[in-house]
């Protein structure tokens, strides 16, 4: 099994699809503006997202290709996410996926359903910040964004993961760590990677601060 950590993810999509600095941030909401305001009447929602390979540490043809939407929110199908690659500064956009399932997981479930897959345990133990996870799916292609194309592409292949947030938007980049989304006006998105090997995601708008912390994956 491949895995890709965030430097390598960079190196995969392409720093050349980051906006330059004059690029405007304003961001086009489509239709899922409304329900994201119900969604997350607090505030525009931290999440992070994996496309994911359980590990089978018994049988490799047992491995498992899944997506799955950590968070503290509660999500319904059709619900769409749009995983953001930290660019520092800015992010690369991959939009969008879309959640599948109308139950979500306990963290606990997870571990209890593949209890075979060390790396993906660990994984699930080292998360910080959210207690739910939901599956996804990519978007029909034809709706992606050039960097998502890349990750489609290699899906079943590398784990990638990415924070997301919740909603849309028409643009393939940001220039700038802090931005416009939907209704709940300027945001700030930070990566911090320690020397410990943990990535932290910390969203600073209006609501307050929200935070996730996860065992980094390997470059």
């Amino acid at each position: 099994m491949a895995y890709i950590g965030l430097v390598s993810m960079i190196g995969r999509i392409g720093r050349g699809m980051v906006a330059s600095r004059a690029t405007s941030v304003a961001l086009v909401c489509v239709a899922l503006e409304l329900s994201a305001r119900v969604a997350f009447a607090g505030g525009p929602g931290l999440l992070l997202w994996d496309d994911a390979i359980i590990d089978n540490k018994y049988d490799s043809s047992k491995s498992e290709s899944i997506q799955l939407v950590y968070t503290n929110e509660q999500l319904k199908p059709g619900d769409r996410l749009v995983p953001l690659i930290p660019m520092d500064p800015g992010f690369t956009v991959l939009c969008c996926v879309e959640v599948t399932a109308d139950r979500p997981y306990t963290l606990d479930q997870l571990k209890a359903k593949y209890p075979d897959s060390i790396g993906f345990v660990r994984r699930l133990k080292s998360l910080q910040g959210v207690r739910l996870a939901y599956r996804t799916k990519f978007v029909p292609e034809k709706e992606m964004t050039p960097a998502m194309r890349r990750i489609f592409k290699g899906s079943g292949e590398t784990y990638y993961s990415a924070p997301a947030l919740w909603g849309t938007t028409a643009f393939k980049s940001m220039d700038d760590n802090t931005f416009n989304w939907l209704d709940w006006g300027k945001v700030t998105l930070v990566y911090k990677n320690s020397q410990s090997g943990v990535d932290e995601y910390r969203l600073t708008s209006k609501a307050g601060v929200s935070t996730i912390r996860v065992e980094a994956l390997p470059d």
